[in-house]
């Protein structure tokens, strides 16, 4: 008889690095890297809050050069699994507690009384009657030196499967703002294009058109009545004379009740509770990721506002943030992977955006939303997320962002940088942030210190 079983592999506790449990630091892979030494207890997942497949326990301080242990999976799958991690120090304060339940099974065994321990669980491993089962491969090291030794083994293995190709573009550019594709917007106020591109500011490298309605994708006379696609492919122009990036926002899991591919394939693509209800969020019906209708949909939306406005980015919310643990779709028309496994249909539903844009545009970029999984990263060439906002959150000690380092070409943008303190670490870490220079002097000065060190902020060492 085929059995479903869960596996907590591996559990290393009580982990002790030379004398004093204060001198112990880790670094956990919650978006966008958690580095630090207090007592803590964390539990995340991969593929939702959790981008990389990393765990490190070290000690700068022990012996002449520090030492620690790490463990990688080397898992390119796409399994879900949890990362669990606390630290005790009998004598020092009682834990912080930064848990991302959300619906999944977290293992929660973990037994450490002085130190720090370890844990991973992957959930739903089928085994069948008789057979063996063969667990994605994991790397366990122990090394001398800092807590950088990690770092570098695991992008060793990164690269064994990793090709980064995106667009060099997207690494010079520092600020972000968005624009209504409808409704009262300031560039739209001048009569011309060009006028239009004369009225932003200077220090705004990347120009976003939100239009968040399904039926408004690509119906350029909503965006502009006197414009048009002419006047919108002028006002393209212009930006890119003016050496600014373009991008555009396409919904990726959910789809308006009154728009037209809810109402012919809501019902075929749409995502269903157990009992057989739509699922919805935010009042709209949520769309499956493992629809290869939706997945086709959105692909060939993503192409035509890419050839017909000539993007330098396509963008499509949510995918990432409400990635699965929220979203577990029971409709019988899809074709879904296994449960705790859908990684995989993301994966494939990205791979067909990005290819269906590529042809329209070879240097065209696709961006999503929030943390994703790093096998996404062949296909996505960055994202729109909350790094430096996490920073803020009880438990984060390193103010780095950790992911932006492990994967320089990757483009990180931190929406949330909405004072002088954030845009500073955007600066610090080379994110893009999405302050606005024309409120706020110091994103201009931010700007001006990024544009004017462009080599160093965009190398690789």
């Amino acid at each position: 008889q085929t059995m479903a079983v869960d596996v907590a592999f591996p559990i290393l506790e009580n982990i002790t690095i030379g004398q004093h449990v204060e001198d112990i630091g880790y670094l956990f892979p919650r978006d966008p890297g958690l580095m630090n030494d207090v007592p803590i207890k964390l539990l995340t997942t991969y593929g939702q809050y959790a981008t990389s497949q990393l765990v490190s326990v070290f000690n700068d301080d022990w012996g002449p050069e520090g030492g620690g242990l790490y463990y990688i999976w080397q898992d390119t799958s796409l399994h879900r699994k949890s990362f669990e991690l606390s630290k005790v120090d009998p004598d020092g304060p009682a834990p912080i507690e930064l848990l991302d339940r959300y619906g999944f099974p977290f293992w929660e065994g973990l037994q450490v009384e002085r130190g720090v321990g370890v844990a991973s669980h992957l959930p739903n491993i089928t085994l069948p009657e008789g057979e063996t089962v063969t667990l994605p491969p994991l790397a366990l090291g122990i090394h001398g030196g800092n807590w950088r030794q990690a770092t570098r083994d695991y992008q060793a293995w990164a690269r064994t499967w990793y090709e980064p190709r995106h667009p060099e573009k997207l690494a010079r550019y520092f600020t972000f703002s968005s624009y209504h594709a409808y409704g009262d917007c300031p560039f739209w106020a001048p009569d011309t294009a060009e006028a239009a591109i004369a009225g932003i500011p200077a220090q705004v490298d990347q120009l976003h058109f939100i239009a968040q309605k399904e039926d408004r994708y690509g119906v350029y006379d909503r965006y502009r009545a006197d414009w048009g696609l002419e006047g919108l492919r002028r006002f393209v122009d212009a930006a890119h004379a003016e050496g600014k990036l373009c991008s555009h926002y396409v919904q990726g899991t959910v789809a308006h009740e009154t728009s037209a591919v809810y109402r012919e394939h809501g019902e075929e693509w749409g995502q269903k509770n157990a009992d057989g209800t739509n699922m919805e969020a935010w009042a709209n019906q949520c769309m499956c990721l493992a629809s290869t209708g939706w997945a086709d949909w959105l692909a060939e939306t993503c192409a035509r506002l890419v050839r017909d406005l000539d993007l330098d980015i396509a963008y499509l919310d949510c995918v990432g943030w409400t990635t699965l643990d929220k979203f577990n779709c029971h409709s019988t028309r899809h074709s879904h992977q296994p449960k705790w496994h859908e990684l995989s249909d993301v994966r494939r539903l990205l791979h067909t955006v990005k290819t269906a844009i590529s042809r329209e545009k070879p240097d065209v970029a696709l961006t999503t939303e929030g943390p994703v999984s790093d096998l996404f990263f062949n296909d996505v060439d960055g994202n729109e997320g909350y790094g430096i906002n996490f920073m803020y959150t009880p438990g984060y000690g390193a103010p780095i962002h950790f992911m932006r380092f492990l994967y320089p070409r990757f483009k990180y943008l931190d929406l949330l940088t909405d004072t002088p303190e954030r845009v500073k670490l955007a600066l610090f870490n080379a994110t893009a942030t999405a302050a606005d220079p024309a409120r706020m002097p110091e994103a201009g000065l931010a700007h001006r210190a990024f544009h004017e060190n462009v080599a160093a902020f965009t190398g690789e060492d």
